[in-house]
């Protein structure tokens, strides 16, 4: 049996079944195009953000844990990750089932279960990013300081960024610049 496959506004086929070998050089491409560059080596700093774009939950800490463990052939040099190394990473995040909540594209892969947990992630997600952007920037800056982990400290400082510039835009505005 096979998905149907559809096109939603991100241009990426959805539905389709995962091939090894095929499948991650495809989507690293179509990464690589939503941002707007031409594919190079990538830091392990710019490696999760350009995964999460298509649809994987991995952080530098599980990045390098797999590297690491010898699953890629090799360690990234100089913190360097090449093309080979990163599809062979997607496929082992693709194997390990560790893709973003409800994630276009990957959500037609989900089993009732994994959708149901998925749904509950997200909702809960959304119910903390809508309590931190309610607490003043001082508390802000203390979770910022004290959270654990890594993701947990990304999310406050986003919503720590969002409302300094809010307040910076704010007084621009009194003072009539």
């Amino acid at each position: 049996m096979t998905a149907t496959t559809t096109t939603t506004s991100t241009d990426w086929p959805i539905g389709h079944r995962y091939r090894p070998g095929v499948t991650a050089p495809a989507l690293w491409k179509w990464a690589w195009q939503h941002v707007g560059q031409t594919p190079r080596p990538v830091s392990t700093r710019e490696l999760p953000g350009l995964l999460r774009l298509i649809g994987y939950d991995v952080d530098i800490e599980y990045a390098t844990s797999v590297a690491a463990q010898g699953t890629l052939g090799r360690l990234p040099h100089n913190h360097r990750w090449d093309a080979d190394m990163v599809c062979r990473l997607i496929d082992v995040l693709e194997s390990e089932r560790r893709w973003l909540p409800l994630h276009p594209f990957h959500r037609h892969k989900l089993t009732t279960t994994e959708r149901r947990q998925h749904t509950q992630r997200a909702v809960a997600t959304l119910e903390t990013v809508t309590q931190l952007r309610q607490m003043p920037v001082d508390h802000l800056i203390g979770l910022l300081v004290d959270a654990e982990p890594r993701q947990a400290r990304a999310t406050v400082a986003t919503i720590l960024r969002e409302q300094l510039e809010t307040s910076s835009d704010a007084n621009r505005a009194d003072s009539g610049a």
